[in-house]
């Protein structure tokens, strides 16, 4: 009973959490206890015999275990998975490229140049 006393203390707590957390077992603690009799479950039969809803079933095939990673069998099954992908040569820098690295360099050149007048 003193859980109870605490609690309705602590349903005017300041804290708003403290409020309802409180408020909530409050509840629970006053609730009348439930009563159940055998009419109110379930049975379930586990009766094992009658299996038939599994149909057949086949043994459990032994598999070879994965060869080492990063060895040459795994290599050759990472290539195989990945099919023959062809490894692409990088492509030469294009106009738009060395026009960017021009622009850049020159951007500093000239930002060198006026630190070195303004000293």
């Amino acid at each position: 009973m003193e859980a109870v006393g605490l609690l309705k203390r602590c349903t005017a707590h300041r804290d708003k959490d403290v409020r309802k957390i409180s408020d909530t077992a409050l509840y629970i603690m006053q609730a009348p206890e439930l009563k159940l009799d055998k009419e109110n479950f379930m049975e379930i039969s586990m009766d094992i015999s009658d299996d038939s809803w599994g149909g057949r079933r086949s043994a459990a095939q032994q598999k070879e275990p994965p060869p080492e990673r990063y060895s040459i069998e795994w290599y050759q099954i990472e290539a195989e998975k990945r099919g023959s992908r062809k490894v692409e040569e990088p492509k030469p820098a294009g106009a738009g490229t060395l026009l960017a690295v021009a622009l850049i360099v020159g951007a500093l050149g000239c930002a060198f140049a006026l630190g070195l007048q303004s000293s």
